[in-house]
């Protein structure tokens, strides 16, 4: 387990060096939603399998954690709703799926892809205190 820890530990760092994968952040008092999609090949082989995820030049993963500002930026277990729509308005509706390790919680889901294509995400988390919506914008490359 120290290995896939360590793995993503090194993925998150290595993203930061792929403009095309940065984590974005909204603030949504008190908590501080990082939300990213990128390319599925980002990762290696043993994260994939690790987290059952499929690498394909035509899957992209959608990356989701909520963090408390209360308690230190400490991780929020959460839930998560949404979708996806292409510019032609096929909607993807996302299901996501939690991740514990140690502290960290995260939520990962994948979407599949054409060349060029842009997706619009619609998320809804749902916290304690309510639900915040986050939206953004991603075009996906095949590679």
């Amino acid at each position: 387990m120290k290995h896939f820890n360590f793995a993503l530990i090194l993925l998150i760092s290595c993203l930061s060096w792929f403009p095309a994968a940065q984590a974005e952040v909204h603030n949504a008092s008190p908590y501080q939603i990082h939300f990213s999609a990128f390319q599925s090949t980002f990762l290696t082989a043993d994260v994939a399998k690790a987290y059952r995820l499929e690498r394909s030049k035509y899957m992209g993963v959608v990356n989701v954690s909520v963090l408390d500002t209360r308690t230190g930026n400490l991780p929020t277990a959460v839930t998560i709703t949404g979708e996806a729509k292409n510019l032609l308005g096929h909607n993807v509706p996302l299901e996501f799926t939690e991740v514990k390790e140690g502290k960290a919680v995260y939520y990962l889901d994948q979407i599949k892809y054409s060349n060029e294509e842009t997706f619009r995400f619609q998320l809804q988390i749902t916290t304690p205190e309510g639900t915040y919506p986050v939206e953004f914008m991603k075009k996906f490359y095949v590679n």
